[in-house]
């Protein structure tokens, strides 16, 4: 039997399951473009399949792809990728001083490590810094001949299950309909862009109908060592302690996050000073706090964090040929990346729906205080208009207390324990809160319920959020250490809506469009505004995806804008 750690939110639970089935999976990731110019944000969607079962099924195994952005030198980028039921979208973004050079996009789930061999997905891309002479040491040559690689690239026929309509007479700086439709008569999932016309060399990468076609469904070759635990509900975070184990003794560790919502984890420390946090995946780049209430306050604790990427061996990096003939489309787009930068296009996306905490279902009793006449105390504020808090001192130790009613109906105080949060920091020490600024508080949120995180379990959960979410003022222990932490990305889509509605802005967008998750009903159909920007020219909308039975779904049309 196994024993398994379920986390969501701020709920955790210890359960015991049966093994699970040897799975394997592959990736493949679709990319905005080709090729890429520093400073850019390369935007990427993921389909992970489950190539045990039958073709085409979309694995519900892991929930974070890992992807890197390798050069012959080491990594230079790297994102976690939220998966859900096999899916998964957002951006690595592409430093702006990284050199020119030839660049591998790797991606992978923990899963797959447990294969005796890692088969990641590999990509190859160039990328042009058009702002220095820097190149990628032995991997550029200059050269009177034009490099057309990939420009030329055997056409995919688009297939018949798709029809794409938008019109005609389109011209810059304006808004059109375009409608998808499914001919097929199942389910459909696939990738939708509009982008300029392929103008700068890009290598031959193995096309999504190719992977389908050669992944080895239901392989009964694959040897499998279990040696790492694959990521079901959410990221597993490693960590070490430098703390001394007793026999007698067991540790718990806390992980959270700083924010709004509750985002807190806990492990036991092993003998050999291991953490192990199961958590639901935090979202977004955050601080995260780690602390470990129990330890010795006389000594200093060093909790560390393990790095989440494996950094795998990205092999061999094809030579990158340099010439005059793509010094006006490196311009265009070193212009259109650098206005990007300053103006914030990357920023102006749109965010789609991502799995919730299906365990915290517990409405809040919120209090802004600034409704309330503001008190410089933080007692006075509990005592005039929170009934559901109060203070209390046991063994001259001050303790808050939540008022919530009981499985048998009937209101009661918390006595197990109250978990106080300021902006997502745990506050162990009651006295603390008590003695804490509420003019530096915006609201208070209760829950009155019992929480079960991990090992630990607290009647109550009060949570006390600042103006800014910056915890002013908060005392940390010798021992809490706050680090950045980054999480995974929210799932986001590019539309431009936001790009054309901005005044006086110089909209020189040579991606138009991206969606990387567009799901269509059989025989249904998908409508959605195409906002051209102010550069005229030829552009291809591009499909790619998948039927329900694994059809691979392939069309791409050149239109022109004037």
């Amino acid at each position: 039997m196994l024993a398994v750690v379920s986390t969501a939110g701020i709920s955790q639970e210890r359960r015991v399951a049966t093994p699970v089935s040897k799975v394997a999976e592959r990736l493949y990731l679709v990319t905005d473009r080709d090729a890429y110019i520093a400073g850019e944000s390369i935007w990427v969607s993921l389909y992970c399949f489950d190539i045990t079962k039958s073709k085409g099924t979309l694995s519900q195994i892991s929930s974070v792809a890992y992807v890197e952005i390798q050069n012959s030198k080491g990594v230079v980028s790297t994102a976690k990728i939220h998966l859900n039921e096999g899916r998964g979208s957002g951006k690595v973004d592409l430093p702006p001083a990284i050199p020119t050079g030839s660049y591998k996009i790797v991606a992978y789930t923990k899963a797959m490590n447990n294969e005796e061999s890692l088969n990641l997905f590999s990509k190859s891309i160039p990328v042009f810094n058009t702002l220095t002479t820097d190149r990628v040491e032995g991997n550029v040559k200059v050269t009177d001949k034009a490099d057309q690689s990939g420009l030329n690239a055997v056409k995919i026929p688009n297939s018949s299950l798709i029809e794409v309509n938008y019109g005609s007479g389109l011209s810059v700086n304006n808004s059109y309909p375009v409608v998808v439709k499914n001919l097929s008569g199942e389910q459909m999932d696939v990738v939708v862009s509009v982008k300029r016309k392929a103008d700068l060399p890009a290598y031959v990468n193995e096309s999504f109908s190719t992977f389908m076609s050669s992944a080895g469904w239901n392989s009964a070759n694959i040897r499998f060592t279990g040696k790492v635990t694959p990521e079901y509900e959410g990221e597993i975070v490693n960590g070490s302690v430098s703390l001394k184990v007793r026999d007698s003794v067991q540790y718990i560790a806390y992980l959270a996050a700083v924010g709004k919502e509750p985002n807190i984890y806990t492990s036991y420390v092993s003998t050999d000073g291991k953490v192990k946090f199961f958590t639901n995946s935090i979202f977004g780049n955050r601080e995260a706090v780690l602390e470990i209430p129990g330890a010795d306050t006389n000594n200093v604790v060093s909790l560390i964090l393990e790095d989440s990427f494996l950094k795998p061996n990205a092999g061999t990096f094809p030579e990158l040929l340099l010439n005059k003939s793509i010094e006006l489309p490196l311009r265009e787009r070193s212009i259109e990346m650098q206005l990007g930068r300053r103006f914030g296009v990357d920023t102006l996306f749109e965010m789609m729906k991502i799995r919730k905490d299906p365990l915290l279902n517990i409405q809040p009793k919120i209090y802004k205080l600034d409704d309330y006449t503001r008190f410089p105390v933080m007692q006075e504020v509990v005592v005039e208009y929170i009934p559901e808090l109060r203070f209390r001192t046991i063994d001259k130790e001050v303790d808050l207390q939540v008022r919530w009613n009981d499985a048998f109906n009937s209101t009661t105080y918390s006595r197990g324990g109250t978990l106080a949060l300021v902006d997502g920091i745990p506050v162990f020490s009651h006295k603390k809160i008590y003695d804490y600024d509420p003019l530096k508080i915006k609201t208070i949120s209760i829950y009155g319920a019992q929480f079960l995180i991990g090992a630990v379990s607290y009647d109550g959960l009060v949570l006390l959020s600042s103006y800014k979410g910056d915890y002013p003022g908060l005392k940390l222990g010798k021992n809490v250490k706050i680090v950045d932490f980054q999480g995974v990305q929210y799932p986001c889509m590019f539309s431009g809506s936001k790009v054309i509605a901005k005044e006086n802005h110089p909209d020189l967008r040579s991606l138009l469009y991206w969606n990387p998750k567009m799901s269509i009903d059989g025989k249904g159909e998908q409508k959605f505004l195409l906002h051209t920007s102010g550069m005229p020219g030829k552009y291809m909308i591009e499909v790619v995806g998948m039927s329900e039975k694994g059809e691979v779904i392939s069309y791409s049309e050149e239109i022109e804008i004037r």
